[in-house]
């Protein structure tokens, strides 16, 4: 559900310790989880946005959302264009959840911990980074299974492995049942409306019940 233009970064991890010379990082998450991602584009203008909403267990044992999203508007083309990211740990609290139905969505920079919002300014033609003080994600997302919906249930385990081709490696791995369904978001991300598709969604919910570990391994910037 991508447009390819999409200006993708990484979302907030808990960096571990340094071992033999390389940052180590990574996640962990016990028990049950309700968790989406969903991405939006248009054209004339030519616009999107793109967020996920997953869940960790911080440091002290607790749960909280770790959240990312991101708008960018292309104006008249890539080179000119306007992005703005932002991403960081929320208490459950501040995204309550109806069952497996809906998520409600009402965050934006000041609220966030562990993270931030950063951005660049290409409308001149000259990249120019800038910090946002605001970007809204406000809005719903719910639970879609009409024509162009999607489901699937898993169990047992899983194991990802990728090996960076500079060096260092990411490992995720995921014990327990998960289900991923289709589900569509309406609201704003900072300044682009999102509306739903006439068919299909533009998202999707996971609900994972079991363990799951995400570790990286990579040698620090010189």
């Amino acid at each position: 559900m991508s447009n390819g233009k999409a200006i993708v970064l990484g979302v907030p991890v808990l960096v571990l310790a340094a071992v033999a010379g390389h940052d180590l990082s990574g996640t962990k998450l016990t028990g049950n989880a309700l968790e989406a991602t969903f991405s939006y584009y248009t054209y004339s203008p030519d616009q999107n946005v793109w967020a996920s909403i997953s869940v960790v267990d911080s440091s002290d044992g607790k749960k909280m959302y770790s959240v990312y999203w991101q708008t960018c508007i292309y104006n008249p083309d890539y080179d000119h264009r306007l992005c703005a990211w932002a991403s960081g740990l929320v208490p459950l609290s501040l995204i309550p959840t109806q069952k497996t139905e809906s998520m409600t969505l009402d965050l934006d920079v000041p609220m966030l911990s562990d993270g931030g919002a950063w951005g660049e300014d290409c409308t001149t033609g000259t990249c120019v980074p800038f910090t946002p003080v605001s970007l809204p994600l406000k809005g719903v997302i719910t639970a879609y299974s009409g024509p162009g919906s999607s489901y699937e249930r898993t169990a047992g385990t899983t194991q990802q492995e990728s090996i960076y081709p500079f060096g260092g490696h990411q490992s995720t791995t995921f014990s327990g049942e998960r289900t991923n369904y289709s589900a569509n978001f309406v609201g704003t991300v900072g300044t682009i409306a999102v509306s739903a598709p006439e068919i299909g969604a533009n998202g999707n919910f996971v609900l994972s019940k079991g363990v799951r570990k995400w570790e990286q391994v990579y040698p620090p910037t010189p």
